[in-house]
């Protein structure tokens, strides 16, 4: 019996990566740039605000800035691209499913790794920048612990993004409007200022905690215990959710597309 489940992870495992890969090169078949159109969107941004930071933004003094502002640039973007892909996943792939007999969740998982493969150049910016800086060595291995969570959140948001989208068609167009309002509720290019109403909002904005995680290990080498245990309960809760929300309908998906 163990063997068999093993055998059955290990399959998903396997099919995950080859599709990770097929849509990797299918997306850059014919691509001058290549891998860096994917960089291309937050890196222009970050360039934008950084440019206008003197004169629009004068009154920010954070330490490390291009580095606090390529963070959260970075992760509101994987987040925007997770949802984003995770909304289609099922309806791309319609005429695949009902075609063939095969673990749809190694669909999400492939389509999941493909948008982690290209979040690693961007990591690898934010490394160069920390680099630059001279932050010490542990820093990074603090923020190892970012990662993780990160990612395991990821897919449990993909799971229950999938499976929403097979129902509702609009969640892009719905997402396209709260990606907006969170890239400046969310304080991704300024500090948050305490006692105030946008501080509040922030204590229920997990995407906050996320940042503030990634912030805290790589810039200050510190891991705050209250952001470590609200980032560890959000990625558990949103990881078990998604997987019984997923499991429960993914049988009537090819009856849907």
């Amino acid at each position: 019996m163990l063997e068999k489940q093993i055998s059955n992870i290990k399959q998903k495992i396997e099919l995950s990566v080859f599709l990770a890969k097929a849509q990797l090169k299918i997306r850059n078949e014919g691509s001058v740039f290549g891998f860096f159109w994917y960089i291309l969107n937050p890196l222009a941004l970050f360039l934008t605000i950084l440019f206008i930071k003197q004169s629009a933004f004068s009154n920010v003094d954070v330490a490390y800035y291009p580095l606090y502002l390529l963070i959260g640039l970075s992760t509101l973007s994987l987040v925007n691209r997770v949802v984003l892909i995770s909304s289609e996943i099922i309806k791309n792939n319609g005429t695949f499913i009902k075609a063939m007999k095969f673990s749809i969740d190694s669909l999400v998982y492939s389509s999941l790794l493909h948008l982690i493969f290209l979040y690693i150049f961007e990591i690898f910016l934010i490394f160069c920048l920390a680099i630059f800086y001279g932050l010490p060595a542990i820093n990074f291995i603090l923020f190892l612990i970012y990662l993780i969570l990160f990612t395991i959140s990821l897919i449990g948001i993909s799971f229950i993004i999938t499976t929403i989208g097979v129902y509702i068609s609009d969640i892009t167009n719905v997402w396209n409007i709260v990606s907006q309002i969170l890239l400046f509720i969310t304080p991704i290019f300024y500090e948050l200022k305490p006692y105030t109403g946008l501080e509040v909002f922030n204590h229920y904005n997990p995407l906050y905690y996320f940042i503030t995680l990634a912030r805290d290990t790589l810039i200050y080498g510190r891991v705050d215990m209250i952001v470590l245990v609200v980032t560890v309960a959000f990625s558990s809760v949103t990881l078990l959710i998604g997987n019984f929300v997923f499991n429960k309908y993914k049988i009537k998906f090819a009856e849907l597309v």
